[in-house]
C-alpha cells in the first residue's frame, strides 16, 4: 500500500510539473505573437500601437526581454528618452545577456 501512495504521488507530482511547462510554452507563444504585431506596427511607425502590443506581451509574458527591449525602441523612435531609458533598463535586468537580432537590410 505504501508503494502505491509513493508512486500515486510521483506520478500526480509529475504530471502537475508537465502542465505548468505546458503552460509556459503556450504563453510564450501568445507573447511572441504580440511581439510579431508589435514589430509590424513599428515598421509602418505606429508607436503608440506597437507599444500596446509590446505592452500584452509583458502581460503574459512579464520577464521578456525582447518585448522589453523593443517597447523601449519604439519609445526612442517617439522621442520619449525617459520611458525608452526605463524600457532598456528592464530588459538589461531581466536577461542581461539579451542581445536584439541582427537583421539584414
Amino acid at each position: 500500500m505504501r508503494l502505491f501512495i509513493c508512486l500515486f504521488f510521483t506520478a500526480l507530482i509529475a504530471f502537475t510539473a508537465t502542465c505548468a511547462n505546458a503552460g509556459e510554452i503556450f504563453d510564450t507563444k501568445a507573447a511572441q505573437e504580440h511581439i510579431k504585431k508589435g514589430r509590424v506596427l513599428m515598421v509602418k511607425k505606429q508607436y503608440d500601437k506597437a507599444v500596446a502590443e509590446f505592452d500584452e506581451a509583458l502581460a503574459i509574458a512579464p520577464d521578456n526581454a525582447e518585448a522589453m527591449y523593443l517597447k523601449g525602441y519604439a519609445r526612442y523612435e517617439q522621442g520619449k528618452m525617459p520611458m525608452a531609458y526605463d524600457a532598456f533598463s528592464d530588459a538589461y535586468e531581466a536577461d542581461w545577456k539579451y542581445e536584439p537580432e541582427k537583421r539584414s537590410k
